[in-house]
């Protein structure tokens, strides 16, 4: 399963003395070089943990580019590796990923890596007259749509240097603020959100390309247009104005991040935002519930879509519902099994978000983690939802989610209150569909560390729990799995290329109509093979 933008805890110990250990216990050494020279280096940071996060340990590269780790049990192991601490002249790399298997008493060699240097862009914001503009916002955006840098603010020479960056294609934005803050008094007239080099939306934007050199002069101009208003009337559950004192939010999503501001209710429950720029944007309110006791009610929301575009927006009704909260559990189809434990991934989550959410981002997702014992407890559902599993552990999948009596996978539902577990299961298996095979490139070689990418034909399946990546061997073989049976496009890229952000569903379009059709039935094993796709 795709794990995007993971983010490893490691504890740091005391790697044991070099040379002979106990006996059955393990060594791992290696050297970490620069990509581009060859060249050692020195004080790069290694780090290794176990299946389970039983070890878990960091050491240093000596000036040779050199480290070595000793006195290891027998077991499966990770390595990565990364510049070192402070330093951002290299991209973090896994060196060696799960599982790395080793025996009692081996000494396992050459665990290298060598790791790319990363560059930097520098960005200039300027009006119209082309003076400088301070404090403006750049927001940097990947190929594949994944958001790299927010919020990197410009200084007094309107220039702002993002550093740390792999070569590749970038869609550069800036902003004042989603909103320029709001205000008694409407500004009929700002600065825009402007997408390089002067235009209004990713979709247009010319994309910056970042080879194996630092970039400059790339030079936004920032346009000026004017601002909206958006305003309505929220009502409660019974059809009464909620209490005067609850707030009201307008909320602008995008793929990585989320903006927006608050405002208070008139009496008669009447909203109003001023200075809003056009944009995709969602009201939202919650009333009641254990976090406002002074309310004297259950827990109330609603979430309403608002398309700004040219005119303001008014007369929005909102009304709130009551929302439940479910327990649930994961259930092993083999109850003899039981889940790993890797690091490197992140515990696992459910997901749930309203059908027909037009918003990009995080919009009307509501999200809980799984305790270790398998039960979760999912909160604030409204309207009809479906559910996600992410961070599955490699080698299981999804294979069903029943709710009461009905299999509800990929199945719209709206959720009632419950607090017994066993009313919604989410079945868990390693016995479903796989594919294998090689990958080449155009002179019909393995192409080494390919990604290959499996996506449902069915939009409604696009998400970080449906989407199933994994990286080909140094000749280009490939097995990944297991997978439902159903349809599927099967894709294979380049391994100097980002994978695409599950929430961008344009960008997965592409890929999937590009992409190897297969229909995949359960327990298959299909062998395909595949040619970088271009």
């Amino acid at each position: 399963m795709i794990a995007l933008g993971v983010l490893l805890t490691l504890t740091l110990l005391q790697t044991a003395p070099s040379g002979q250990g106990s006996a059955g216990l393990c060594e791992i050494r290696g050297r970490i070089t620069d990509r581009e020279t060859g060249l050692p280096i020195s004080g790069a940071v290694i780090a290794l943990t176990s299946a389970g996060g039983k070890e878990s340990r960091r050491t240093t590269a000596d000036r040779d580019g050199r480290y070595q780790f000793t006195a290891l049990p027998p077991g499966e192991y990770a390595v990565f590796s990364g510049p070192g601490d402070f330093r951002a002249t290299h991209a973090r790399t896994v060196v060696r990923p799960y599982p790395m298997s080793l025996k009692a008493g081996e000494v396992r060699e050459q665990v290298d890596a060598a790791l790319a240097r990363t560059r930097a862009i520098t960005v200039r914001a300027i009006d119209d007259l082309g003076e400088p503009l301070s404090r403006i916002s750049v927001t940097l955006k990947s190929a594949s749509g994944r958001v790299i840098r927010v919020g990197r603010t410009t200084d007094d020479r309107g220039r702002v240097r993002l550093f740390n960056l792999e070569p590749g294609r970038y869609t550069v934005c800036a902003d004042v603020s989603q909103f320029g803050g709001a205000s008694s008094s409407a500004q009929p007239e700002r600065f825009l959100r402007t997408c390089y080099p002067s235009v209004a939306s990713e979709t247009d934007a010319e994309p910056v390309v970042l080879g194996n050199s630092d970039l400059e002069g790339i030079e936004i101009r920032m346009r000026r247009g004017r601002t909206y208003t958006v305003s309505g009337t929220v009502v409660d559950s019974t059809g009464a104005p909620p209490p005067p004192i609850a707030v009201i939010g307008l909320s602008h999503f995008e793929p990585g991040s989320s903006t927006g501001f608050g405002g208070r209710l008139e009496p008669d429950g009447r909203f109003t935002f001023k200075n809003v720029v056009p944009g995709e944007y969602a009201v939202e309110i919650s009333i009641g519930g254990p976090e406002r006791p002074e309310h004297r009610r259950g827990l109330e929301s609603a979430f309403v879509p608002v398309h700004v575009f040219s005119a303001d927006v008014t007369d929005v009704f909102v009304q709130t519902a009551l929302t439940a909260q479910v327990a649930g559990r994961l259930v092993l189809e083999d109850s003899s099994a039981s889940l790993p434990s890797h690091a490197g991934y992140g515990p696992i989550l459910i997901w749930s978000r309203l059908v027909g959410d037009p918003t990009r981002g995080s919009g009307s997702m509501r999200s809980t983690l799984v305790h270790e014992d398998h039960v979760f407890y999912l909160g604030g559902l409204l309207g009809p939802r479906r559910l996600d599993v992410v961070n599955v552990p490699p080698g299981w999948y999804v294979k069903a989610i029943r709710y009461g009596t009905r299999d509800i996978t990929d199945r719209p539902t709206v959720f009632k209150n419950s607090d017994n577990p066993s009313n919604l299961e989410i079945v868990l298996s390693t016995k479903g569909a796989t594919l294998s095979g090689k990958v080449v490139d155009d002179r019909g070689e393995g192409a080494a560390g390919a990604h290959i990418l499996v996506l449902p034909i069915d939009p409604e399946r696009w998400s970080a729990g449906e989407l199933s990546n994994v990286s080909a061997s140094k000749v280009g073989a490939f097995k990944i799995g297991p997978f439902r049976r159903g349809d599927y496009s099967i894709v294979a890229l380049s391994s100097s290329i980002q994978l695409p952000d599950p929430m961008i569903v344009d960008g997965l379009m592409e890929l999937a109509r590009k992409g190897e059709r297969v229909s995949l039935s359960e327990n298959e094993e299909r062998t395909i093979d595949l040619r970088l796709m271009r």
